[in-house]
This record gives C-alpha cells, sequence and structure tokens, in this order.
C-alpha cells in the first residue's frame, strides 16, 4: 500500500506506452489480483482507473467487475467510488441514466438494509439521491428512511444515525426548515444525542 510505488508503476507504464510495449492487459490481470487479495486497497483502485484508462476498458464492462467485488463485500469505498464515476458513462441518454439511477438505488439498498451502520453505501446512496431530479422520488426515497427508522425495523441507536442523517438531507432538499418542521428538528436532536462528536454540526443544522 506504499503510494510512491504505485505511482512509479504508474510513470513506468507511461514510459512504456511511448515506446508501443506496455501490456496493459497484464495490468489490469496485475490489479485484479491485488483486489482478490485485498479489495478495499484504494492506491490499486486508483491505478486500476489509470490502466482501464489506458487499455480503453469499455465502462459497462469495469462497472460489471465493481459489482463484483461489491457483492463479495459491501463494505468497499472504493468500489461504489468508482461505480459513481462510471455509471453516466455506460448510459446514453438522459432518460437511460434515470432509469440507471432506480436501478442502483435498489441495489446499494441491499447494503445497508443489511447493514445499517456501514457508511460506504450510504455515501454511494446519497450521490444517487443527489442525481435525482423529481421530488416524487425524493419522496419515496424519504419514506425508505422513515420506513428503516420505525419500530418494526429494531435499530439501535448507533444504528440509526445513516438513515437519520440521509433523511435529514432528503427533508433539506424538499425545503424543510427545521424552524417549520417538528420532524425534522426531532432528527436532528437524535443525531446530535446519538453523534456527540458532530453534536455542534447538528445544531448549527437546527437553526436553518
Amino acid at each position: 500500500e506504499e503510494l510512491l510505488l504505485w505511482f512509479h508503476r504508474q510513470w513506468t507504464t507511461l514510459r512504456l506506452q511511448e515506446w508501443h510495449t506496455c501490456d496493459w492487459g497484464y495490468e489490469l490481470e496485475l490489479c485484479t489480483a491485488f483486489l482478490k487479495a485485498d479489495c478495499r486497497n484504494f492506491h490499486c483502485w486508483n491505478y486500476r482507473r489509470h490502466v482501464t484508462e489506458q487499455a480503453r476498458t469499455s465502462a459497462k464492462d469495469e462497472f460489471a467487475f465493481t459489482t463484483k467485488k461489491i457483492l463479495e463485500l459491501f463494505s468497499n469505498y472504493s468500489a461504489w467510488h468508482q461505480r459513481s464515476a462510471l455509471l453516466p458513462q455506460t448510459c446514453t441518454s438522459e432518460e437511460e441514466l434515470a432509469k440507471a439511477l432506480q436501478r442502483e438505488i435498489d441495489f446499494v439498498k441491499n447494503a445497508f438494509y443489511t447493514d445499517a451502520v456501514d457508511q460506504s453505501p450510504w455515501l454511494y446512496y446519497r450521490w444517487l439521491l443527489s442525481q435525482l431530479k423529481d421530488d416524487v422520488d425524493m419522496k419515496q426515497e424519504l419514506a425508505t428512511c422513515e420506513e428503516l427508522l420505525s419500530e418494526d425495523m429494531e435499530l439501535t441507536p448507533f444504528e440509526s444515525k445513516w438513515p437519520t442523517l440521509t433523511e435529514v438531507s432528503i427533508r433539506k432538499r424538499l425545503g424543510e426548515t427545521s424552524h417549520e418542521s417538528e420532524l425534522l428538528r426531532a432528527s436532528l436532536t437524535r443525531l446530535a444525542e446519538v453523534d456527540p462528536d458532530r453534536k455542534n454540526y447538528y445544531e448549527y443544522l437546527m437553526g436553518k
């Protein structure tokens, strides 16, 4: 995981490419092998992006690779990040992208319904939400958070942090303010209790 070694290898492959002697297929296989040993090695993921760009690997093929790594382990920040970069490249129209976003929302829900504490799928989910343009879709995702926070799900206070934080984000996106929304104030109060290290931030949001 030494950063300088990865940058040196990247520099070396580019020099080899100038002489048309770099085997990008081999480099891609090497990345795959390293990520099999440590699927969350972000240095390797970064180098893999360099390799796939040079090898002109299709976005759909690389997207499929991220699916494979995520299904092996949901808690993979780098794979989710790679997925966010690739998703727009796999679509050829706004309509296709809108459908892909909905599929991704359904996909990522499998992760946080399995483990509500793991923040990596929540970060990807929040990126997906930032791409939605219709308030109707946002309200549907608000209902998802409310379902997770219902008594039926029996989440502990610690497990409730990310669904509550996402609920707050959606309510803000829909135009709710702490001055007008009792539900928003209650969520921020709960966040200050379960995440005291960021209490001042939640109190700041309370004033918005």
